[in-house]
């Protein structure tokens, strides 16, 4: 028996090595999946107490007026087999955001709504800022989303004097807009990537608009993407 179980204690060594061990702290990548907190329908103003992790939201409805999240680095999933299987239903303004420098925001495989109109954005990265005071936030990735504004500007980049945006990147989605599908702009700048790859716009005015007056100091991809725009496709 003893022998059997020398035989036996490199199997069992292997085994434990492989066995997962859960993260204390996440960071992003495409392929992640652990979640931090999970959140049911009706509550997503709890995620205001959340500053780190993965916060995963089950199918379901989560209305608000209208969310802030900023000063931290966040990736927010939906659980469901599409997008549309988690909707965020903002009933008077914007879903908000704006990462600390040096991390990132992430909102993944869900459905952002809006019901108001006029010039009030779906979702809006934003930090407005104090006059003659340089700072500057991090990035944001928009992927596998349904943003559906369709009597409003859908996606829009709108950060203030002093202020510097990181990095944008809004992938593999469909936005609905009654206006501008995805703005960035004006005078905004952003020091690393802009990258709008692989999304379907529709737009009752522009489908894509950069500026007047943004600032890009990399570079500004656009590809792959399909555009239906009442005026203009890119302007």
């Amino acid at each position: 028996m003893y022998r059997l179980f020398l035989h036996l204690l490199p199997v069992l060594l292997v085994i434990t090595l492989l066995t997962p061990i859960t993260p204390v702290h996440v960071t992003y990548s495409e392929s992640n999946t652990e979640c931090t907190v999970i959140l049911e329908p009706g509550n997503f103003t709890n995620i205001k107490d959340i500053y780190e992790g993965v916060v995963c939201l089950l199918p379901g409805e989560y209305r608000v007026e209208e969310i802030n999240i900023a000063n931290r680095s966040l990736i927010i999933q939906g659980l469901g087999s599409s997008p549309s299987d988690v909707r965020i239903v903002l009933t008077k303004g914007s879903l908000k955001l704006a990462p600390r420098e040096n991390e990132t925001i992430v909102l993944r495989n869900l459905s952002v709504e809006t019901v108001a109109s006029g010039s009030t954005p779906a979702i809006q990265i934003y930090w407005s800022g104090k006059k003659g005071v340089k700072y500057d936030i991090g990035t944001v990735v928009l992927d596998s989303l349904l943003v559906n504004a369709t009597r409003a500007i859908a996606t829009s980049v709108q950060i203030g004097p002093g202020i510097t945006l990181r990095e944008f990147k809004i992938n593999n989605s469909v936005i609905l807009a009654g206006d501008i599908g995805i703005q960035i702009g004006p005078e905004s700048s952003i020091t690393g990537l802009i990258l709008i790859d692989n999304n379907t716009i529709r737009a009752g005015n522009i489908g894509i608009q950069v500026g007047p007056g943004a600032y890009v100091a990399e570079y500004l991809r656009i590809s792959r993407n399909t555009i239906e725009a009442g005026s203009t496709g890119i302007q």
